[in-house]
């Protein structure tokens, strides 16, 4: 219902400073939206960062994502 990549920003700054490839998606929250439509975004951004790791640096097999 609340929250935004802003208010992780420094430890996603922190991995990243630490050589981890850092992605911070920003999903629509409720009220205006409600689930399963986060869910569903961040399977997508999670599906299209695995088939783009390599261009942003990374490796698909060393993902991890969380919540």
């Amino acid at each position: 219902m609340s929250g935004s990549r802003t208010q992780v920003a420094d430890y996603a700054t922190a991995l990243a400073d630490r050589g981890f490839v850092v992605a911070s998606l920003e999903y629509s929250l409720a009220p205006g939206q409600h689930y399963p439509v986060p869910v569903r975004q961040g399977t997508a951004a999670l599906g299209y960062l695995a088939a783009n790791a390599t261009s942003f640096g990374g490796n698909p097999d060393r993902m991890v994502s969380s919540a």
